[in-house]
């Protein structure tokens, strides 16, 4: 499989986020309650869907894998309960455009892992997954997601 990988610089994105400590056997279903709720608290308030989900990895225990599961919004709104206010950091980035199943995603990360290493670039200890479509929207073989590794200044 070919992937497109690149070094981008952005500015820091307000997003309102849920985050837990999962068994990542149990990921999907976390990530799917997780975004139903922020969706709820959007709706809620007036607003709609309006950014790409995310989910950010801030470690690789995956028996206590603790992740932020969100969206990224146009403004910053406040948290309720267990939604929080925050952002997804500026700075330079490592990104890769992977298309397919999200169980075959592995073979995207370890791709950009082999990369970053031949272009000596090192990534901070967090990851991000940006869905840019859904199930909903698309047959599984078609499903985009934006891998971002940001990186050490």
């Amino acid at each position: 499989m070919e992937y497109i990988i690149e070094v981008t610089d952005r500015d820091s994105i307000p997003a309102l986020y849920i985050e837990r400590t999962v068994d990542a056997e149990h990921i999907v279903e976390e990530v799917g309650s997780s975004l139903v709720e922020i969706y709820e608290y959007l709706e809620s308030i007036g607003i709609q869907k309006e950014e790409p989900a995310f989910v950010a990895y801030l470690n690789s225990d995956m028996n206590h894998l603790t992740i932020r599961v969100g969206c990224l919004t146009h403004e910053s709104y406040p948290g309720y309960g267990e939604i929080q206010s925050g952002e997804v950091p500026a700075g330079k980035r490592v990104s890769c455009l992977y298309k397919g199943v999200y169980k075959a995603m592995g073979d995207a990360y370890t791709h950009t892992v082999h990369w970053m290493k031949r272009h000596n670039l090192k990534a901070k200890d967090i990851s991000y997954e940006f869905y840019l479509n859904s199930r909903v929207e698309v047959e599984p073989e078609e499903l985009i997601t934006k891998i971002e590794f940001p990186l050490h200044a």
